[in-house]
C-alpha cells in the first residue's frame, strides 16, 4: 500500500457532524476561496465561462488534532526520531487526522444530488467536485468568468463560494474558483534598509526552528554542499552581501 507523508498545517480542528440537508433549505455562509475579483487590478476582456464547460474544484476539509499533526510530520522528518519515516498510509491518516467517512460520504451525497460528480479521497481531507459551469455556478452560489490579467487568462468570480452552514461546517476551503497563483516579493529596495537583523530572520533563528543546531556546533558548516534559493522577486546581490555581513558570516562566491 503506497505510502503518503505528513505535511505540517495550520489548519484549524474541526469535526461537526451535521445531517443531511439535501432538499432542504438553509441559510449559506461563506467558505474561504484564493483572490476573488476584489482582490485583483487591471483586468481584460472579461466574460463569463460557457455554461456547458466542464470544470473541477477541490473540497479541502478541516483536519482533527492538529497539535499532534504537526509533531508527528516533524518526527517522521527528523532523523533521531522514533518515528522517523514512520509514514501512514491514507487510511491511517483519516483514522487519526482526516474527516470520517461518515461525513466524507454525506457531502459526496449533497453534490451529487445537485449533479455533480464527487469523489473523496481516502485521506477524509479532500472531495473532488466536477461538473458543468452552470451547476458548479449554482450549487456553489458563484459566478466563473475569466480574463486578461497582466497577459494571463485566468478564471475567477467575484463572488466566494457558499454553501449551506451545516454542509460548510467541516470545510476548509474551495480551491479552483481561480486558477490565479498570486507570489509577493518580501525583498527590500536597498541593503540601507535592514540597518539590522532581526531574531525572526536571523540563521540561528533558522537553525533552531528545524532543530540543526546540534549541526552547525558540531562543526558541520555545509562544506561542499551547494543550496538553491528561488525568490519571486530581484535580490541585488549587494542586499545578499549585506545580510550575511550583518550575520557575521564571511562573504563567498560571487
Amino acid at each position: 500500500m503506497k505510502k503518503m507523508g505528513l505535511i505540517v498545517t495550520s489548519l484549524v480542528v474541526g469535526l461537526v457532524c451535521f445531517g443531511d440537508t439535501q432538499g432542504q433549505a438553509a441559510k449559506l455562509v461563506t467558505v474561504a476561496t484564493p483572490y476573488r475579483q476584489s482582490r485583483l487590478q487591471h483586468l481584460h476582456h472579461v466574460k463569463k465561462v460557457a455554461k456547458k464547460k466542464t470544470v473541477s474544484l477541490d473540497i479541502v476539509l478541516k483536519p482533527r488534532q492538529t497539535k499532534t499533526l504537526s509533531q508527528l510530520a516533524l518526527a517522521v522528518n527528523t532523523t533521531d526520531s522514533q518515528s522517523f519515516k514512520g509514514y501512514l498510509t491514507p487510511q491511517q491518516f483519516r483514522a487519526k487526522f482526516g474527516q470520517s467517512s461518515a461525513t466524507t460520504s454525506r457531502l459526496t451525497r449533497y453534490f451529487r444530488a445537485r449533479h455533480l460528480q464527487a469523489t473523496a479521497a481516502n485521506n477524509g481531507l479532500l472531495i473532488r467536485v466536477k461538473g458543468r459551469v452552470a451547476t458548479i455556478n449554482k450549487a456553489f452560489a458563484v459566478n466563473l468568468k475569466t480574463a486578461r490579467y497582466h497577459g494571463k487568462k485566468i478564471q475567477f468570480s467575484k463572488q466566494a463560494p457558499r454553501l449551506p452552514k451545516q454542509v460548510a461546517q467541516p470545510i476548509r476551503a474551495v480551491v479552483g474558483v481561480t486558477n490565479l497563483m498570486i507570489a509577493k516579493s518580501l525583498t527590500t529596495k536597498s541593503p540601507a534598509q535592514v540597518k539590522h537583523l532581526t531574531a525572526k530572520r536571523s540563521p540561528t533563528k533558522f537553525l533552531k526552528q528545524y532543530h540543526a543546531s546540534n549541526l552547525a556546533t558540531s562543526g558541520q558548516q555545509g562544506a561542499g554542499q551547494t543550496v538553491g534559493i528561488i525568490s519571486f522577486g530581484h535580490v541585488p546581490m549587494a542586499a545578499i552581501k549585506h545580510f550575511w555581513r550583518q550575520a557575521g558570516y564571511p562573504q563567498r562566491g560571487a
